[in-house]
């Protein structure tokens, strides 16, 4: 039902709710040098966000992901795989983290995406639906 925080594993099958993923980019406007205090202050603000939604009834979930200097990438397009340390970075730049919502529709999904702090930073969010088999 509308009133539901966490959508059953049926309610998401039989179509009533479907996942999304939200996921956090950041090109390197976004992470232009900010200090300790105003790295927390963002961290707060998400977190209020996430918070906020789920009193209003929506199945939210997200983390950060650590710094690209601590991650590591497979590549399988050459003749064997070949591996390489931080993360791959893209037009949009890096991925930084995701949310995790289950609504109604990709409308619902886009509406919740257009109110995180991420754009009002810098950031880019792209939106992907999660196909449920």
């Amino acid at each position: 039902g509308a009133g539901r925080t966490r959508p059953s594993s049926e309610a998401v099958r039989a179509g009533t709710v479907e996942r999304y993923l939200l996921l956090l980019y950041e090109d390197a406007a976004y992470r232009a040098p900010v200090t300790p205090e105003e790295q927390a202050a963002r961290v707060a603000e998400y977190g209020s966000w996430a918070a906020d939604l789920r009193e209003r009834g929506i199945d939210i979930r997200g983390e950060e992901l650590a710094p690209g200097a601590e991650s590591a990438w497979l590549d399988g397009r050459e003749r064997g795989v070949r591996e390489a340390v931080g993360a791959p970075a893209s037009e949009l730049g890096i991925l930084s983290g995701y949310f995790l919502v289950a609504v109604a529709d990709a409308d619902a999904a886009v509406g919740i995406a257009r109110t995180t702090p991420h754009l009002r930073h810098g950031g880019t969010v792209v939106i992907r639906r999660i196909v449920e088999h």
